[in-house]
């Protein structure tokens, strides 16, 4: 799944019917009182970015990176993409290396997220 057909079923879930996305306002968050970020895509157009659902994952999260690296929603539709990169590309062995220097960082310095 595509991180834009990721973001319209989370917006189908969140009105409830593909058939209200138009009345969606976009105005209003139920879990954290803000604009909804993915107005703009919900009716499956544009190519939203990953660093997109990243971020409504840290305000789902209530601003808690770990809370988001350690999110383990099985309804989730969004939860592939949350930490701000796309599952479905593989990643050359050297920024796997960047990746696990910056893990190794972050898991002795626990206290900077």
């Amino acid at each position: 799944m595509t991180p834009g057909k990721a973001i319209r079923k989370h917006c189908v879930e969140c009105v409830g019917s593909p058939y209200e996305i138009k009345n969606c306002r976009g105005d209003f968050l139920y879990a954290t009182e803000k604009k909804c970020p993915f107005y703009r895509y919900r009716m499956g157009r544009g190519r939203p970015s990953v660093k997109l659902i990243r971020k409504y994952c840290l305000m789902c999260m209530v601003g808690s990176y770990l809370a988001v690296n350690q999110c383990n929603s099985k309804t989730c539709l969004l939860r592939p993409y949350r930490m701000g990169n796309n599952p479905n590309y593989q990643l050359s062995n050297v920024e796997r290396k960047k990746r696990a220097m910056r893990l190794n960082n972050f898991s002795q310095n626990p206290g900077l997220s």
